[in-house]
């Protein structure tokens, strides 16, 4: 029988990206089998019973979670979604968590997994479900990943086990991250020290390629750390790649002048972390 997937997101946080998705998993599995919208409901329906009787019908359940999502807010009531037992992504997920079925919380962009103490009692259990990545600049390759892991499409019937990590291979990719981390934070240092250049200056554009090449294998890393459980680890690099996400999607990025603000809150967010230091620590 053919799996069911059930997408379950927000349309003013993550629309675009949902669309995306949902044409991925169409050219993997029937369309059919990959319920999305809330659009089919018809007028005067009880859409909390279609609700469920959707998610029941679904054997994996994807909880698109953007930057938006927990604060989410009813532009009548003014209050959060999430407080309200009504809310279509409440019943949803919910009612997914109810079954016990998998529900896998796709982070999207650098989004950070909703802290328990800000979630409703039947969306608790979200918190302890394995999340997955999907970033604008590895878009693609990031849903085929969760494809893949889910065993959907034409080579993969049932799910790809996940290999163990061993102690040493965990070693070997903290050192790894270790160095990486160690040219980022001189990337960043010696971007700043361009701040009053003329953003045409060849030593600036130099610097500016600098940071995005060291900042990439730095974000990257973030898969790898999820699978290793280290949430510590995991939240602090979030919180960094954030801030050059955010920086790349500035209309003046080229000219430079908003990498400098970014760069510059990246050396206080390293200053204010103790990244380097558990990552340096897990490397021993």
């Amino acid at each position: 029988m053919a799996t069911k997937v059930f997408i379950s997101y927000r349309r003013d946080d993550v629309r675009y990206q949902a669309r995306d998705i949902y044409e991925a998993f169409c050219k993997a599995i029937p369309s059919d089998d990959v319920f999305m919208d809330v659009n089919s409901i018809p007028p005067g329906a009880d859409f909390r019973k279609i609700l469920k009787d959707w998610v029941n019908q679904s054997e994996v359940l994807l909880a698109l979670i953007g930057p938006g999502w927990i604060d989410a807010r009813d532009p009548k009531t003014k209050r959060r979604r999430l407080d309200n037992p009504s809310d279509f992504v409440r019943i949803e997920i919910g009612e997914a968590l109810a079954r016990g079925i998998p529900v896998v919380p796709v982070l999207i962009d650098g989004t950070p997994m909703p802290d328990v103490g800000r979630l409703p009692e039947d969306l608790k259990g979200l918190v302890d479900r394995q999340a997955e990545f999907v970033d604008y600049r590895t878009f693609d390759a990031d849903v085929q990943r969760l494809i893949r892991k889910l065993g959907l499409g034409q080579d993969s019937k049932v799910a790809v086990p996940q290999t163990p990590v061993t102690s040493n291979e965990g070693q070997t990719f903290y050192r790894r991250l270790d160095q990486n981390l160690t040219q980022l934070e001189f990337a960043l240092d010696r971007l700043t020290v361009f701040e009053k250049t003329e953003p045409a200056s060849p030593f600036f554009r130099a610097a500016i390629e600098r940071v995005k090449s060291a900042v990439k294998p730095v974000c990257e890393a973030r898969l790898k750390v999820s699978e290793l459980g280290d949430t510590a680890i995991l939240k602090q690099l979030n919180q960094l790649c954030i801030i050059f996400d955010t920086v790349e999607d500035t209309e003046n990025f080229t000219a430079g002048a908003s990498f400098v603000i970014g760069a510059k809150a990246a050396v206080l967010l390293l200053k204010q972390q103790k990244l380097h230091d558990d990552v340096a620590l897990k490397a021993k």
